[in-house]
Order: C-alpha cells, then structure tokens, then sequence
C-alpha cells in the first residue's frame, strides 16, 4: 500500500510539473480521469472488414478502499452509460495487472489484459492489450492508449486520438473536466 500512494504522489507530483511547465491548467479532480483511444487489428473471422479501425475513448481510474483500481472505459460509439470496458485492477509488483471485468460483451478473466505504464516527453501513457473472442467467427486483437485528461500528445495526426484537435484540446484549454460523451460540443459555460 505504501508503495502505491508513493508511486500514485510521484506520478500526481511529474503530472503537475508537467502541466504547469507546458502552460497547461489542470483541475485536480480530474487526476482519474484519461483520453486516448483504441484500435483494432489482427482481426478476423466475422470481424475481418475492422482491420484498423480505431475510436476516441475516455476512461475513469479510481482506487478503492481494498487497494484495487477500477477502470471504466468509454468510446465515442458507447457513451459512458454504456461503456465499452469495465475492469479491477490490482498492482503486483510495479504493474497492474487485470483481476476480472468485462470487454464489449466478453468477460475478463485474470491476467488477459496486458497493461503497461510509460513515460515520455509528453507524461504518463498507458497501454493496454487484448484478444477479443467472439461466439461466432473470429475475433480481433486491440490496444488502448490513454494519457492523463489535460494530457498533450506528441506525434504526427496519425498517432493522435481522431476528436484530439477539434474537440479535445478545446476543452482542456477551457479547463473543462472530461465530460461523459466523446466528441460533441458542449454549450454553455
């Protein structure tokens, strides 16, 4: 547990470097929350013709009282009501790692997700890989990118989330909190 609070204090204390060293204002309620998005490949069977297809998608990452890490994961198609991901985390030595949830209509069994945290000159990103099955024919391989909400992305417009532009850092700029629904513009203050 002391080690998870560290790590949490350190990943909040270069978040705030960050940000306040990129011009950026960040709420503080907004420390859970991430934006990036997911794509799919390796797919075949009935899923074949989503080769490469990708979404914008949100994500909520809160701790409970066990010390285990819920994840609630969102896409600009399935709004946060519905949502695409709903899993339990738990750090074992250093990593998270899946303890059980769901996927799209696929549950997640321990250990299925490969979830991997890293650094650059943009801050945190955090990866994640899975193997969706289908019932019927075939299924897909995906991966989630996601970065601290107030985040910037490096990189050319293809390594980009597709809404980053134009809805995305509209908000941050606003200091607006991440809302519930991907890419449609909020009204009023």
């Amino acid at each position: 547990m002391f080690y998870r609070r560290k790590r949490l204090a350190a990943l909040l204390l270069l978040w705030v470097l960050f940000i306040s060293g990129a011009g950026q204002v960040c709420a503080a309620e907004t420390e859970s929350d991430w934006y990036g998005w997911w794509k799919m490949d390796h797919c075949s069977g009935d899923w074949s013709k989503m080769y490469g297809y990708y979404w914008d998608c949100c994500a909520v990452l809160s701790e409970g009282e066990d010390g285990r890490m819920s994840l609630l994961l969102w896409d600009e198609d399935l709004p946060r009501e519905i949502g695409l991901a709903e899993a339990r985390l738990l750090e074992t030595e250093g990593k998270l790692v899946c303890q059980s949830g769901s996927f799209l209509d696929r549950e997640l069994s321990a250990s299925v997700w490969s979830v991997t945290e890293s650094g650059d000159d943009c801050g945190t990103l955090l990866s994640i890989e899975g193997q969706y099955k289908a019932v019927g024919k075939g299924g897909f391989h995906y991966i989630i990118y996601l970065r601290p909400w107030g985040s910037l992305w490096p990189g050319s417009e293809d390594e980009k989330p597709y809404y980053y532009e134009n809805w995305y850092l509209p908000l941050v700029e606003a200091g607006r909190p991440m809302p519930d629904v991907i890419g449609k513009q909020e009204t009023g203050a």
